[in-house]
């Protein structure tokens, strides 16, 4: 919706434009006042009559409700606080063309670790002359030559036979952590994003500055602004920004031994070249991250930035997780990243959200066979987002659908029922107490919760089996075949909705349930009562051989059903095979035995007397 035509500009309309052109930046307020006008005069709008500007009473209200900051005098800053707005704002970057830093605090610079070690820090960054600055710089430079020569001398230059050259080193002690010139680049914007939302804790040094001052509080320590840097590394860059060389194989080749050197590369000028390097030799973590590194001077400018909200880091946190699937699991793949970044003492330990808690009880369910332990764990994981957030449908749910997989039948139902209370129009809910009720036996009750699903979804094809299946169950054929009609469309991939279609049709006589049979067996290769019905099939059609082979496959994958070898014994009895199939009727009723079956041990007993003249 056009919120500007033919309007004149008010301080609303002016709050909307605001956060629409500058999301996670910062403007001064003059560049703010023009853009605003110039967009809303664009879009149709009339110019303010008022005698304040309404970009300045905007900002100032704005402002009051935390949605902006005024870092500094005449400038303004609009921190992102969705994953929309950064996606909106990542879209200006040619693909290729940018990588993209991540930093928990909006007031950290890019700048390589090794000029963050202390005997660096205490000259580095305060004022001095040229000569001393130029000595800062070869301090810095030495701990880089210096951890090269080292890393040589204990032969960790080489690895599986092959040997690193200086950057190689150099990117290996990066990933363990070591302090190098190299600084860590991301070709997915939403990466960086992810490292820009985790929370923010002062190291032991800073926290040693501020004692004397005012006790911070655990918020003020965690809950700061974040940032995303984009730095193009294709040239050319902003105007009076360095240009990033590449290092590819043919770069390193020409002029090799200067190369060598890590004196090369970092150099002391200002306008000194940047470099972008992306390792040959990648680890997972690498892979995962994206990772490419960039490097050359210890501190450099973006080309462009982004401030994250800090309130709104875990809201976006849990938005690219639901949409990227981003977790320290997927971007710390090896275990000393789940060791020493994830779990180390000096990590701060964060309450896995509600979303965290319901995506890792997501993957039990998606498991064929889950344990008793895992369903219980599940609940409890649940029970944690619950009590973060007892309006979350999705939670009681799959909690429900978790005491339901217990059997703990009440439980589930109470569970469902809080979900209906909460939002009536879930189609989810109906169908999951429908299961719950069909798993009883209720298949009324069942099919009146599926009614409410479908009505409320109807393209729900998991509902329309799952009711033909309680149709099914009692009696009520026709309805059934409906149901399964309907939900072949729409899950047609479904190799149990094939089967039961197939099933139907066989019970009602009808013809072309081979068909259903083949195609649920395509799809599940192994699929017992799929080759067990077909079997049935084949025989009533007199095609014994294939009939005998279904069995035969079924026999394989259940070799306890006592109905198949009936079945094949009664088809190699007219396959003239009369030794196979009395071996067995034999076997069933031994298994009859075992089972304690006595409706089959007295059916199988009977048969063999009639047949072969003696009882077993």
């Amino acid at each position: 919706m056009n919120i500007c035509k033919n309007k004149t500009l008010v301080p609303k309309i002016a709050e909307q434009l605001i956060i629409e052109l500058f999301a996670g930046q910062t403007k001064e307020l003059n560049e703010i006042k023009t853009k605003v006008e110039e967009v809303h005069k664009q879009r149709g709008g009339l110019p303010f009559t008022s005698k304040y500007h309404p970009v300045q009473i905007a900002l100032t209200k704005l402002k009051k409700t935390g949605v902006v900051e005024n870092p500094q005098l005449g400038y303004w800053s609009i921190p992102i606080r969705k994953l929309e707005d950064f996606i909106n704002w990542a879209k200006q970057f040619q693909e290729g063309d940018f990588v993209f830093r991540g930093v928990p605090n909006a007031a950290f610079e890019i700048q390589a670790s090794a000029s963050l070690r202390p005997h660096v820090i205490e000259q580095m960054y305060i004022e001095k002359q040229h000569d001393e600055e130029k000595r800062n710089y070869n301090k810095y430079l030495y701990i880089n030559k210096e951890l090269i020569t080292k890393s040589k001398q204990r032969g960790y230059n080489k690895k599986d036979g092959k040997e690193f050259n200086i950057l190689d080193i150099l990117a290996e002690l990066q990933h363990y952590g070591a302090a190098t010139c190299l600084i860590d680049f991301t070709c997915s914007a939403q990466i960086a994003l992810w490292f820009a939302c985790q929370p923010y804790q002062k190291s032991k040094d800073e926290h040693q500055e501020k004692k004397d001052k005012k006790k911070e509080t655990e918020d003020s320590i965690k809950h700061v602004n974040g940032k995303v840097y984009a730095v193009k590394h294709v040239p050319p860059r902003s105007s009076g920004l360095p240009n990033c060389i590449e290092i590819t194989p043919e770069f390193l080749e020409k002029d090799a031994e200067k190369k060598k050197n890590i004196s090369y590369f970092l150099k002391e000028e200002k306008d000194a070249p940047l470099y972008y390097y992306q390792p040959k030799y990648q680890n997972h973590r690498i892979i995962a991250q994206q990772s490419v590194f960039l490097f050359g001077q210890y501190k450099f400018k973006a080309d462009n930035e982004c401030v994250i909200a800090a309130d709104c880091k875990e809201k976006i946190l849990n938005e690219l997780h639901k949409s990227s699937g981003l977790t320290e699991d997927k971007l710390f793949p090896d275990f000393e990243g789940f060791a020493t970044w994830v779990h180390s003492k000096d990590s701060p330990y964060t309450e896995p959200t509600p979303s965290a808690l319901k995506a890792r009880s997501r993957t039990v369910f998606d498991k064929s066979h889950a344990t008793e332990i895992e369903f219980e764990e599940v609940i409890g994981d649940l029970s944690r987002a619950i009590n973060k957030d007892d309006n979350d449908v999705e939670a009681y749910n799959l909690r429900g659908r978790a005491y339901t997989s217990l059997e703990r039948y009440d439980r589930a139902l109470e569970d469902f029922e809080d979900a209906e209370r909460i939002d009536p129009d879930d189609a989810e809910t109906y169908f999951n107490r429908g299961y719950l009720y069909q798993q009883q036996g209720l298949y009324s009750d069942a099919i009146n919760d599926y009614d409410t699903a479908i009505n409320k979804n109807k393209d729900y094809g998991e509902a329309y089996y799952r009711r033909g299946r309680s149709n099914y169950d009692l009696g009520h054929v026709e309805e059934a075949l409906t149901d399964f009609e309907r939900a072949l469309p729409l899950q047609p991939n479904n190799p149990y909705v094939h089967y039961w279609l197939g099933l139907t049709k066989q019970r009602l006589g009808q013809e072309e349930e081979l068909k259903d049979f083949d195609e649920a067996i395509r799809l599940k290769p192994d699929y017992f009562d799929a080759y067990f019905q077909r079997g049935l099939v084949l025989k009533e059609l007199q095609e014994y051989p294939s009939a005998l082979n279904d069995f035969d496959r079924a026999i394989e994958l259940n070799p306890n059903d006592i109905s198949v070898y009936y079945n094949r014994s009664e088809t190699l009895f007219l396959l003239q095979i009369v030794d196979d199939a009395r071996q067995d009727l034999e076997f069933a009723l031994e298994l009859a035995k075992k089972q304690k079956n006595e409706e089959w041990v007295a059916e199988l007993s009977s048969l063999i007397q009639d047949i072969f003249g003696h009882n077993k």
